[in-house]
């Protein structure tokens, strides 16, 4: 008898039921058939204004500092975009296997904000700042507090 479909385990240990002909006809990608060496790809937001240099540096310290990142392929930051509320880096590196990929990206993530916490460089949260154009008739801006407010409105 003729096997219509092939069971695969995921990375959560559930059992995947791919008809065979996906195989045949469709793309599939085997992250460990030639090697087991695995690309992280880390994305952090600094805040505007933080100097540029001085984070690729701290973010590559940190990366290089992890004793299962490889020396080659080298480790790269990359300043890749102007997003709404930061400067917004990519951090490419290697291990040298799958079971090893999410620790060593917590490790990362952990260090970087930590390293940047340590010198002042802030990981900005998404802010929208509103400005009025004009009010309806009638309707006036308050000069202090809203009553029953905490303080500043912020």
């Amino acid at each position: 008898r003729r096997a219509r479909a092939t069971a695969v385990i995921d990375f959560e240990n559930k059992e995947v039921i791919i008809p065979n002909k996906a195989f045949i006809t469709g793309h599939v990608v085997n992250w460990t058939l030639s090697n087991q060496i695995i690309r992280l790809l880390i994305k952090v937001g600094v805040g505007y204004g933080s100097d540029i240099a001085l984070v690729q540096r701290i973010v590559l310290e940190v990366v290089q500092g992890n004793a299962d990142v490889l020396p080659e392929p080298a480790p790269s930051v990359f300043l890749v975009a102007f997003g709404d509320s930061s400067l917004d880096f990519e951090i490419r590196a290697f291990v040298d296997a799958l079971d090893k990929r999410l620790r060593v990206q917590h490790e990362i993530n952990e260090g970087i904000s930590r390293a940047l916490q340590e010198r002042g460089i802030e990981i900005p949260f998404p802010q929208r700042d509103l400005h009025i154009r004009s009010l309806p008739e009638g309707l006036a801006v308050a000069a202090g507090p809203v009553a029953g407010g905490a303080g500043t409105g912020r």
